[in-house]
């Protein structure tokens, strides 16, 4: 979450709730929160910045993760492939030919 983002406006929780009930993210926070979590585990942050002021509005940071189009890549992401493969890896962790938890 940014932090123009204000949790008393209306409008900015339901697109909160949208993209976390959209994109299947339990609870987006602030970055900073995120940071010191991570140094808190140990983990040491080299960078956190907002990738989206990178981005042109034809190429916006998000569109790997969309998974719109018609590639490999693609299905890997969408709704379809990742219900394929998670119900593919099922079965192959049933009959052991992938490790547990792949």
């Amino acid at each position: 979450m940014k932090e123009s983002y204000n949790p008393d406006n209306p409008e900015h929780r339901d697109i909160k709730q949208k993209i976390e009930i959209g994109d299947g993210l339990s609870n987006l926070n602030y970055a900073e929160d995120v940071t010191h979590a991570l140094e808190r585990a140990g983990f040491k942050v080299i960078e956190c910045r907002d990738v989206a002021l990178d981005c042109d509005p034809e190429t916006p940071w998000y569109l790997p993760l969309q998974g719109a189009g018609y590639s490999l890549t693609a299905l890997r992401t969408s709704p379809a492939g990742r219900f394929f493969m998670g119900n593919l890896l099922r079965v192959l962790e049933t009959f052991r030919m992938v490790p547990k938890g792949t």
